[in-house]
């Protein structure tokens, strides 16, 4: 952040929570997210988006980005940059209809690109999006959830990956394509789903495989 004028840590906006997720994106926004708790104990997606100066930008400043799908305990949410102006979002809901009682959300910050010297930045966002539930064998305090955009200026869609537990007790680490749709006009965000179903991303399937990332690369690929 240009305006910092040092490697010093700052404190960001007035957020105390867990799980901090940071991003940039090449039109000069930073942007920061983290879990808080509200006064009754639940848990939502807060965030902060930072101009080319270190200034909050209007809008997304301390912002509940998780709205009515509040996090589910233990687990964690993840920013990244998505195409070259957006900002991607996802967390983890409780779902009582899902087979595993989790549900994946997100959404999707379009930057407007007229930002420059802290003057003119803004943002728009939807309301969260359903992207997919997860599947039964997997473990909310342990899920090791991330996730990147991919295709770097070309593409808005993003991968999650996750571990989860299968029928004979291995473990794999799994994957999901996010397909986003953007308005021709504005580059705001229409719609966010699956695309396709999961894949395993471990070659070999036997015996414990974690600790899994993910990064996206050019020509709609990741690893």
């Amino acid at each position: 952040i240009a305006g910092e004028g040092s490697d010093a840590a700052f404190w960001v906006s007035d957020a105390i929570g867990r799980n901090p997720s940071t991003a940039a994106l090449h039109s000069f926004e930073t942007g920061v997210i983290w879990i808080e708790r509200d006064g009754g104990g639940v848990e939502h997606v807060k965030g902060t988006a930072y101009d080319d100066l270190g200034q909050p930008i209007p809008g997304f400043d301390n912002h509940d980005i998780s709205g009515a799908s509040p996090v589910a305990a233990g687990t964690t949410a993840h920013i990244a940059a998505a195409a070259a102006v957006n900002f991607g979002v996802v967390w983890v809901t409780p779902n009582a209809l899902s087979p595993s009682g989790l549900t994946v959300m997100g959404t999707m910050f379009a930057s407007n690109g007229a930002g420059l010297d802290g003057v003119g930045f803004g943002f728009a966002a939807p309301p969260p999006f359903s992207l997919f539930d997860l599947p039964a064998g997997v473990n909310a305090s342990d899920l090791q959830m991330s996730m990147t955009g991919i295709s770097g200026e070309d593409s808005a869609d993003l991968i999650v990956s996750w571990k989860v537990t299968d029928g004979t007790g291995n473990i794999d680490v799994m994957a999901q394509h996010i397909k986003v749709a953007l308005d021709p006009l504005t580059g705001v965000v229409l719609a966010m789903a699956s695309e396709g179903n999961s894949v395993t991303v471990n070659a070999d399937t036997t015996g414990t495989q974690d600790g899994g990332t993910v990064a996206g690369m050019l020509g709609d690929r990741f690893i």
